[in-house]
């Protein structure tokens, strides 16, 4: 009797363990995702702001450190920031994030687990998130810098 048309012959110069394989990674890829930085939801001043303090409370500075806006703040410090070359540029963020991180480090002690983010009020691509129980009442100031919500003043 004929196998139906439909039916698929087995692969005689691949194993049957590295056919499943194969299989489960295609089935798994699509869930998996193209390497993103962040999902939508993650892409919010809310989450930024909920981010920044949970890095605060837990000490890691260098990670705080790493949700500002340092484009933009470069470009305020240096009239002539868009003439600067990649590796300029990469050096000028890099040693601007290591003194963030330094005064970072320094009201570190004010964020208790009381600290918290609330509601973002937000404009355009400028947003400001209140902080309390951080020592004082403060807040975060956020803009959009290439197409992600980044911190632009404490």
């Amino acid at each position: 009797m004929p196998k139906p048309s439909y039916m698929v012959k087995p692969c005689l110069w691949l194993p049957a363990s590295w056919a499943r394989l194969i299989a489960v990674a295609a089935c798994l890829a699509p869930l998996v995702g193209c390497g993103q930085k962040t999902s939508v939801a993650e892409n919010t001043p809310g989450a930024v702001a909920k981010k920044f303090v949970e890095y605060m409370k837990t000490n890691e500075v260098q990670k705080a450190a790493e949700l500002f806006a340092y484009n933009e703040a470069a470009r305020v410090q240096n009239e002539d920031w868009d003439t600067f070359g990649e590796q300029q540029r990469r050096l000028i963020r890099a040693k601007m994030r290591e003194d963030k991180a330094e005064l970072l480090q320094a009201v570190q002690p004010s964020f208790t687990e009381q600290a918290a983010a609330g509601e973002p009020r937000i404009e355009g691509t400028r947003a400001v998130v209140p902080l309390t129980g951080a020592g004082a009442q403060t807040s975060l100031t956020l803009v959009q810098e290439d197409g992600q919500w980044k911190i632009a003043g404490f």
